[in-house]
């Protein structure tokens, strides 16, 4: 089922419940499973690119889109994940590590790649964008 046509192998994925991913990982050398802390932005972001199918540009948050139902979705993705993921022996890095912290060298450690060098990472920029609300006088 999983057929690799390179040397290396990149795989994004939110868990889902009805794949079973335990026969890519076993033949995969290194594992790394990236994951998101802040389960609000990440809904919101998730529900913003639905909404506009805008997937990889800047978007403007104007105000908090998420229903229960939003939520409770992704609580579910979040317990599959950690329950079958996160707890287990896998290289783990969350998205806010990963861009807000050191968590780039971090990979380039656990995968051995002493010839790359850290720069300036994040590369890009995040995509929201916040609109702060101007003060008013009442």
């Amino acid at each position: 089922m999983w057929e690799y046509k390179t040397l290396h192998l990149l795989v994004k994925e939110i868990f889902r419940p009805d794949v079973d991913f335990s026969e890519l990982i076993e033949i995969s050398d290194k594992v790394i499973i990236l994951y998101r802390e802040n389960i609000s932005e990440q809904t919101e972001s998730w529900l913003n690119a639905n909404k506009t199918n805008n997937w990889d540009k800047a978007w403007v948050f104007k105000e908090n889109l998420i229903k229960d139902e939003d939520a409770s979705y992704f609580n579910q993705i979040k317990n599959g994940l950690k329950e079958n993921y996160l707890n287990k022996d896998y290289f783990n890095i969350s998205y806010e590590e990963l861009y807000y912290n050191d968590g780039f060298q971090k990979i380039l450690d656990y995968l051995n790649m002493d010839e790359l060098e850290n720069k300036n990472f994040p590369y890009g920029t995040k995509y929201r964008i916040n609109v702060n609300k101007p003060n008013t006088l009442i």
